[in-house]
């Protein structure tokens, strides 16, 4: 009884329209990749490797979007059938493509795709990711939240990611500490959602402090968010 109000409770709070969306890209190979279930998951881990070479060292404009279509459409093919064994591969496309290094940067005519495959590559270790995951991420928010206008999307990613960790102590840790840096409102919400699917006690005390120290930069209805926020963790928080 205790969870199905909880759950309930959770849909009324944040039964609100985002400015983001996970609707994701559509790669020309998703179709493809779909057909590919879990007992073709070495096809999966080899496909996904052959679209990050060929993104990276492709000769040709055309070889390298392809490629990162590829990859795209690997990765998150491993996301929707939690394949772990492609784990690794995943989180080394996560330090190999990531759209805010400066040699990427510059490459402005593939800056979307890489975006995109860096986006699901965040998407699907949220699917499969532990607790000893989350060190990329503490050293990746930093810098997104620096630039929120520019990575609204990468950030609501990646906070959902955290939210689906929720065997991951680290995970929500560096969702308690988000709350302290945030400025847009959507994505201030996006993080309440996310910490309480992790449902701990211990968070009550992070949401009480935003709302305590952190009102102006909010609506009223935000202010209402974290107070729902709050009595839903004191009935119900493990």
């Amino acid at each position: 009884m205790k969870s199905i109000f909880f759950c309930i409770l959770l849909s009324i709070i944040f039964l609100t329209q985002s400015l983001f969306s996970l609707e994701f890209y559509k790669s020309s190979y998703d179709t493809t990749l779909s057909k590919l279930d879990i007992s073709r998951s070495n096809a999966i881990i080899k496909l996904l490797d052959d679209g990050v070479y060929q993104g990276i060292r492709g000769s040709t404009e055309a070889e390298i979007k392809q490629g990162l279509d590829l990859a795209y459409s690997a990765i998150k093919r491993a996301g929707e059938l939690k394949l772990y064994s492609a784990k690794l591969r995943v989180k080394d496309v996560l330090a190999t493509i990531n759209p805010m290094d400066e040699s990427i940067k510059t490459r402005t005519q593939f800056a979307a795709k890489v975006l995109y495959v860096f986006n699901i590559s965040i998407w699907t270790i949220g699917k499969i990711g532990d607790n000893s995951d989350i060190e990329f991420f503490n050293k990746l928010a930093p810098g997104l939240l620096a630039k929120e206008n520019y990575y609204g999307e990468t950030l609501y990613v990646l906070i959902n990611s955290l939210g689906e960790i929720t065997n991951s102590t680290n995970a929500l840790t560096l969702l308690h500490e988000m709350t302290k840096i945030v400025n847009k409102e959507t994505l201030a919400n996006e993080l309440i959602k996310a910490i309480l699917m992790h449902n701990e006690l211990a968070s009550i005390s992070c949401i009480v402090d935003m709302k305590q120290t952190r009102a102006n930069a909010f609506s009223t209805n935000f202010i209402a968010t974290l107070e729902y926020a709050i009595d839903v963790l004191t009935k119900n928080g493990k």
